[in-house]
């Protein structure tokens, strides 16, 4: 009996030789042979980031969230991921700036509003085209016609409304290659000789200065516009693009 528990324990011995020698060889697998601590092997370390947009934008801003804002605020923001896979927090600091133009005249200038603002002075009458050197907020025209204003302030831009300026300063201008002249029935005949397939703007005002009649024509010899209803003198302007071609007394005998 003693021989046979002996015989069991040096097997048992033996055995275990055997599997530390396998292990120690790598010729047999086990639990610990896959363990790999998180913090030496196979770590995935995950950095989020966070940042913060500043936008300064004129009246409205849609951002990355599908909003359109009109206000200005600091309070969106939105969680994306980024290139390690991690979140991403991305805040919103947005300025919305408005701008409110106003033009006003007085006697022959015009003014434009708000001041410290950037201007430029446009001819309405030739498709809003930038008057030259004039980016003051202040305006004297040359010659009648409408006029508007560019006014750039905080990152906006807007353009004022159209003002009429009648120069009632400047003397009659005759020219023999345009004449106009009240036909006797209810129109005003425009005769041009040395202007062919030209587009002018014809103004008719009262002797008050208020503008009765504006119309753009192409020249094309005798060019007719209907007569105010009113009888009584009437002042008639014709500008070109860049300058006036006529201006003149009228009367017109309402029938």
């Amino acid at each position: 009996m003693l021989r046979f528990l002996l015989l069991a324990i040096v097997i048992s011995k033996f055995s275990f030789s055997i599997r530390a020698h396998h292990l120690a060889c790598g010729t047999e697998t086990s639990l610990y042979d896959s363990f790999e601590p998180a913090d030496e092997f196979n770590s995935t370390q995950c950095d989020p980031d966070d940042t913060t947009q500043v936008v300064n934008a004129c009246g409205s801003f849609t951002w990355i969230d599908g909003v359109t804002y009109t206000e200005s605020t600091e309070t969106p923001f939105v969680t994306l991921q980024n290139i390690g896979g991690c979140d991403s927090v991305v805040h919103l600091n947005l300025t919305i700036s408005t701008l409110d133009v106003l033009i006003s005249g007085f006697e022959e200038s015009l003014s434009a509003f708000p001041s410290g603002a950037n201007y430029q002075w446009m001819n309405c009458d030739s498709n809003y085209s930038p008057v030259a050197g004039e980016t003051a907020f202040t305006f004297t025209p040359e010659f009648s016609g409408n006029y508007a204003c560019e006014v750039s302030l905080g990152g906006c831009t807007d353009t004022t409304e159209c003002v009429f300026v009648l120069i009632e300063s400047i003397a009659d201008l005759s020219n023999n290659s345009i004449r106009a002249f009240f036909t006797g029935s209810d129109l005003i005949s425009i005769v041009s000789e040395g202007f062919p397939n030209t587009n002018v703007y014809v103004y008719l005002f009262s002797l008050d200065g208020k503008l009765i009649k504006q119309e753009s024509i192409f020249l094309t010899g005798t060019n007719l516009i209907e007569s105010p209803e009113i009888q009584g003198v009437y002042l008639i302007q014709i500008n070109s693009e860049n300058e006036v071609l006529l201006r003149k007394s009228i009367f017109v005998n309402s029938n």
